[in-house]
């Protein structure tokens, strides 16, 4: 009876654990509002757009490492203690970057500030969460990833007004130092989830992201080996590729294009924010109603539309309307990696697999900027870079229709025959 109680009373704790993750997590989107600080460290330096912009890449790739080594973390440290470490990285890496008088050490403050957004986000609460919902895991991710969302919608416009009122400098050490504070304390609440046999008893709903069936278990070891990690890694690169350009680059774009103010920028950010949360939300509950793979090739149509949309724009509610969608899309490939990782190589492996998989984006974070930046300065644009992004979309929904084919060839060639009577 002990026992029984000890797990209905941590099945208690874990709304509470859920809020803090929540909360937390909204500190990790300022990545998402990340493009309203480039202009101002521009212009307060000297510096290109495209040295810039290296802060964007720094920040996103030192996350994505960081949620394959927080899985690994997770064996030997406890939620709570994880969380506590990465919001102190967070808070720090920010309120550094305002005081960084260097390329070098702008790099640093913004890698620094990634390694912590990656320890909290995904590292210290999705698989906690995971293993204290597992009634209800679309649930609980579903609303840590609207948590980041949300922080990126606030973080904008805010930091837009800080920045106008204050300068770049105290915004960032004010931001710094609240994402240290609010993270502590939201990791003094968060309880580690009981043990897998602990809540193996207990009632499961099914879960969108492990519907269908599903390929051979493998370990990174095998899945490297494959042609198939390849080619859906490959997917998830350039799925991604359009979606860091727009988030990375969102004010300037605004700004240069339709020679926007710096507040409408800090707006056109909330509406990208806002499609992005959307898109983690509603592409999970289109996969229920058509299937994961239709919702691939659904997602790569919508970015290539959304950029051909911004390639005409002449305005600002065309363009913020295509900067929308890209973002919609990147939410949803964002979202899709953990189920479609589950699908390719099976659940036994998968915190360890996700966390390769998940580096993809590190590697979009590297191109999509870059190709805004360096495009723009050559005197291109950045219509060109749009046409340049919608190619690669283009080929992304080349290469994801040879992977719907491919998995399905293979989930058919593994589904046990039917008994004939």
């Amino acid at each position: 009876m002990d026992s029984v109680y000890n797990v209905l009373l941590t099945f208690e704790l874990r709304w509470p654990t859920l809020a803090a993750c929540v909360v937390a997590s909204g500190c990790c989107g300022v990545a998402y509002a990340w493009s309203v600080y480039l202009k101002p460290m521009a212009a307060a330096h000297g510096w290109s757009g495209g040295a810039v912009s290296l802060s964007y890449t720094a920040l996103m790739s030192t996350a994505a490492v960081m949620a394959l080594v927080a899985g690994w973390a997770l064996q030997h440290v406890r939620p709570r203690t994880l969380m506590l470490i990465g919001g102190a990285l967070l808070g720090l890496g920010v309120l550094g970057l305002g005081s960084a008088r260097s390329l070098p050490a702008m790099y640093t403050c913004a890698g620094v500030a990634g390694v912590g957004l990656g320890t909290v986000y995904p590292g210290a609460t999705m698989a906690n969460l995971i293993r204290h919902f597992p009634d209800r895991p679309g649930l609980a991710s579903g609303l840590l990833t609207a948590g980041a969302g949300v922080g990126g919608m606030i973080l904008g416009p805010l930091s837009v007004a800080l920045i106008r009122s204050a300068g770049l400098t105290w915004t960032l050490a004010v931001l710094g130092a609240s994402f240290v504070v609010i993270v502590a304390a939201c990791s003094r609440i968060v309880e580690t989830a009981p043990a897998r046999d602990a809540v193996a008893a207990t009632p499961r709903s099914r879960d969108p992201a492990a519907d269908g069936p599903e390929l051979a278990d493998v370990d990174w070891r095998r899945m490297l080996r494959l042609p198939r990690f390849y080619l859906l890694l490959t997917v998830f690169l350039l799925g991604t590729t359009s979606g860091a350009l727009v988030i990375s680059q969102a004010a300037p774009i605004v700004q240069d294009t339709v020679s926007a103010t710096a507040r409408a920028a800090g707006v056109a950010v909330t509406y990208l924010s806002l499609g992005m949360i959307l898109g983690k939300l509603g592409w999970g509950w289109l996969c229920d109603l058509i299937g994961r793979h239709a919702v691939l090739v659904l997602m790569f149509v919508v970015a290539v539309t959304g950029l051909l949309v911004m390639i005409a724009a002449t305005s600002y509610a065309p363009l913020v309307a295509g900067l929308s969608a890209v973002a919609l899309c990147y939410g949803g490939f964002v979202s899709v990696i953990r189920p479609f990782t589950a699908e390719a190589f099976g659940h036994e492996h998968l915190p360890v697999n996700f966390g390769v998989m998940f580096l993809s984006l590190g590697g979009a974070a590297y191109a999509g900027p870059q190709l805004g930046a360096l495009v723009a300065e050559t005197g291109g644009g950045y219509s060109l870079a749009f046409i340049v992004a919608a190619a690669v979309s283009a080929l992304g929904l080349l290469l994801a229709g040879i992977y719907v084919v491919v998995a399905d060839r293979e989930l058919r060639r593994r589904r046990p025959a039917p008994d004939h009577v």
